[in-house]
């Protein structure tokens, strides 16, 4: 059960911090297109009240298309997800709802298959897949989860050319394949993962509109499949088309450290906590794991009091209840390394423990 709800949160590249999953429709018109990639854009770079407005024109225009929900519901989770709160929660939902509705309408109102309103179905059952998981709802995720992979695979079965659908089944097949890639051997459990990443990076150079959400997730595939400088590659291709940008801020961060530029992550993560000590709701949560990794790059760079300066603002941040629960590991291991800097700074020169050694694994993403 573990194991399916870790597949089911990566299924399509939201997981934790994701961006917006959007994809091209061929019904929308070329004006309508320049609309949403827009907002995609203004999303990727956090401005999400403009971006909501822009597909709030676009609703305006015909309430019956599904498309402008399903974008304004992807770019409320990514909202979400930054600010790690589920305060636009109703929001997200009834946009869902509205998605799902229009798509059943549409679909009903023809006996053909119409790859578009499909695409939308799916898609939007798999954000109601994901935040059943993140409210613990197992089952519900789950059979949602493995609806939405199946209406991708009718998509590119009726139109291969659906590149932007690529994304969402490369990430189901790569996820699939890494997290039963001990069974390998077995004639029905084929490892697909280098498939997996093919398909995502069709999704990067043909897609419409996935490209930077496929971007940021092939950050994290490579890193888990143990490939860190190509990961941060992509990464550092992000940061030059959206250089502010907190998606591929932590991407490269966690890249850097993979690759023990402990430096460089310093930098990133600097970034990150900046906009986040500059940007409302903060309810400390990436603050937590932000100042906790400049305090892990601290310690490898020998920069002992920073590091210790970095624990005691962790130790008074005001976190509610919630967080607590939410952080039980990381506060964990902030009183492990405050123990290895007192240690150290008592002149014990003994090696590193494991608690402050960097876990670059996606299953951990910014954590």
């Amino acid at each position: 059960m573990k194991k399916l709800v870790r597949l089911l949160l990566f299924l399509y590249g939201i997981c934790l911090f994701a961006m917006p999953v959007c994809h091209a429709s061929a019904g929308t018109l070329a004006d309508d297109d320049s609309l949403i990639l827009k907002a995609i854009s203004l999303s990727i770079i956090h401005e999400y009240e403009k971006s909501k407005q822009l597909l709030d024109e676009l609703i305006r225009k015909d309430p019956t298309q599904p498309v402008g929900y399903f974008f304004k519901a992807a770019v409320i989770q990514a909202q979400m997800m930054d600010f790690e709160t589920d305060r636009w929660r109703s929001e997200f939902l009834d946009n869902i709802d509205l998605t799902l509705s229009r798509c059943d309408r549409k679909n009903s109102d023809s006996s053909e298959f119409n790859v578009d309103h499909q695409f939308y179905k799916g898609s939007a059952l798999s954000y109601l897949a994901f935040y059943a998981g993140r409210q613990g709802k197992y089952v519900t995720a789950i059979r949602q989860g493995l609806s939405a992979v199946s209406i991708l695979k009718k998509i590119v079965h009726h139109q291969p050319d659906y590149y932007d659908a690529y994304f969402g089944i490369g990430t189901f097949r790569f996820w699939r394949s890494q997290l039963t890639r001990h069974l390998s051997w077995l004639p029905l459990v084929p490892d697909d993962r280098e498939l997996g990443i093919r398909m995502i990076e069709t999704a990067i150079e043909k897609g419409k509109f996935t490209r930077a959400a496929a971007m940021n997730e092939l950050v994290w595939m490579l890193l888990e499949y143990d490939k860190p400088e190509r990961a941060y590659q992509w990464a550092l291709t992000g940061l030059q088309h959206f250089p502010d940008s907190r998606f591929f801020l932590w991407g490269a961060a966690k890249c850097a450290m993979a690759l023990e530029k402990y430096d460089t992550a310093q930098v990133y993560f600097q970034r990150i906590l900046d906009a986040i000590l500059q940007n409302n709701p903060n309810n400390h949560y990436n603050e937590y794991l932000c100042r906790l990794n400049l305090a892990r790059c601290h310690i490898h760079l020998e920069e002992y009091d920073c590091a210790q300066q970095q624990i005691d603002q962790l130790k008074a941040l005001p976190l509610s209840s919630n967080i607590i629960h939410r952080l039980k590991k990381q506060r964990n291991q902030c009183e492990q390394l405050e123990r290895q800097v007192t240690k150290i700074r008592l002149n014990d020169q003994s090696c590193l423990p494991s608690s402050t050694k960097h876990d670059s694994t996606n299953e951990q993403r910014r954590y």
